[in-house]
């Protein structure tokens, strides 16, 4: 974080010395905002939850048939033969594993999908991004952002006036 700090304070810095050539005209985005408030953030942000609601509902499902059997064979295993009992708890053990396996593989391709989703509405924000800083003559454009939740990222104070987020996002929503 500290060395993303020192390099826009150099780039300032450095930008600043061309002040006497140009004016310098710099801009603020919040890309998360974007992506996440854009026509087509919000619809697949949307579509995402609705996947993700179905397959914790089919998770939920298996999950309370796996209980269902473990209870029966700890209430009614004592009454079984023990080759009996040895089956149904391999069946039981492979089913969880199976369960583990499913649950896991849905986690991954949910997060791929959502990856690529991102990842896709980023580059054409940033398109639009580039676009209009070209028209409109901007120096330099400083992303907002968090780390993490609850840590700042590298831009820790700027003028609510420079932020082209609501801008840009406009743009975008009016070309898709």
């Amino acid at each position: 974080m500290l060395s993303r700090i020192l390099f826009s304070i150099a780039l300032v810095a450095l930008l600043a010395t061309d002040a006497d050539a140009k004016e310098m005209k710099i801009g603020i985005i919040d890309m998360q905002k974007a992506l996440n408030e854009s026509k087509e953030g919000k619809v697949v942000l949307e579509k995402m939850k609705e996947k993700l609601m179905k397959e914790q509902d089919i998770l939920a499902k298996k999950k309370d048939e796996l209980k269902k059997m473990e209870d029966e064979l700890q209430s009614q295993g004592f009454m079984m033969d023990e080759a009996k009992r040895n089956k149904k708890d391999q069946t039981l053990r492979k089913l969880s594993r199976e369960f583990e396996r499913y649950r896991e593989d849905k986690q991954t391709e949910f997060m791929a999908e959502q990856r690529d989703a991102t990842e896709r509405i980023y580059k054409e924000i940033l398109k639009t991004l580039n676009k209009y800083a070209a028209e409109k003559n901007f120096t330099l454009i400083l992303e907002k952002g968090q780390q993490a939740p609850g840590v700042p990222g590298s831009l820790i104070y700027h003028d609510n006036s420079l932020d082209i987020t609501n801008e840009i996002i406009t743009l975008y929503n009016s070309k898709n």
